[in-house]
């Protein structure tokens, strides 16, 4: 598992199964990341699946952001301790947990909805019944 997605388990998955200082684990998510979305994008550029406009607008929006807040880190980290940047990590981690499940619910009532006003049964992508609301 790889990204955003991917270090959302993997982090939190060194640090406690395999005694990872957090630090390392976040850095060693980074470093698969990086290279397997580049591979990724030059794949996907060659079968011109790339809007080059938009790729470069959020490339340099992302190689700015990243400039500031190393800059920021940086001045920030002397100042707090590592028990407070591992908090900081761990509440992201939670919230991006909290807005997947949030979507995904969304998404499955969607998708009930579509197939109810479609007259098609209630049923999921896998055959299982959807439950009914009240």
């Amino acid at each position: 598992m790889i990204g955003i997605g991917g270090g959302v388990i993997m982090v939190p998955a060194m640090i406690v199964l395999l005694s990872t200082l957090p630090v390392l684990a976040k850095g060693t998510s980074i470093a698969i990341a990086v290279p397997t979305a580049l591979v990724g994008a030059l794949r996907n550029r060659a079968r011109r699946g790339v809007d080059l406009p938009a790729a470069a607008a959020g490339g340099l929006a992302g190689v700015s952001s990243a400039v500031v807040g190393s800059v920021v880190g940086g001045l920030v980290s002397d100042s707090i301790e590592a028990t407070a940047s591992d908090v900081a990590s761990t509440v992201l981690l939670v919230v991006v947990v909290v807005v997947v499940v949030v979507a995904s619910l969304e998404v499955r009532s969607l998708v009930a909805e579509r197939h109810a006003d479609a007259g098609a049964p209630d049923r999921s992508d896998h055959g299982r019944p959807l439950p009914r609301s009240a």
